[in-house]
């Protein structure tokens, strides 16, 4: 499938790395990890899918304005990110401390693929804006 707009394109490969991952994580944790399942899992899962979506449109919409300042902008992204993250850690662990460690690990095992997955779309996404 081809997308004319980067957003859509997003957008879509988005969608279906959320679907893969959630149906991943639903077959882990109904068969292998049923004892860690919390049912916070589903709102994490869908803070990262906003904020990635969020942050993926800023970036882009940065990268055709000026792509020679679309490293501060990049840096300036991540840094909002990590605190975003980092409060909205800090008030779970406060909120509920018997279920924190179960909750960090799957924080950051999704913090490490959606990280992954949106610096592959970054990429592809300068490529394709520096080769037109």
């Amino acid at each position: 499938m081809t997308f004319k707009n980067p957003f859509s394109k997003y957008a879509f490969d988005l969608a279906i790395f959320s679907l893969i991952l959630f149906i991943t994580g639903m077959i882990l944790f109904k068969f292998l990890l049923n004892e860690y399942y919390l049912p916070v899992f589903l709102y994490i899962f869908l803070f990262f899918i906003i904020m990635s979506f969020s942050i993926h449109s800023y970036l882009l919409s940065a990268i055709k304005k000026n792509t020679k300042k679309f490293i501060r902008y990049f840096m300036l992204t991540t840094i909002l990110k990590f605190f975003t993250y980092i409060v909205f850690i800090v008030i779970y662990v406060l909120v509920a401390k018997e279920t924190a460690v179960y909750f960090l690990i799957f924080f950051f095992v999704l913090y490490l693929l959606f990280t992954i997955f949106e610096i592959i779309c970054l990429l592809r996404a300068l490529k394709r804006i520096k080769s037109s």
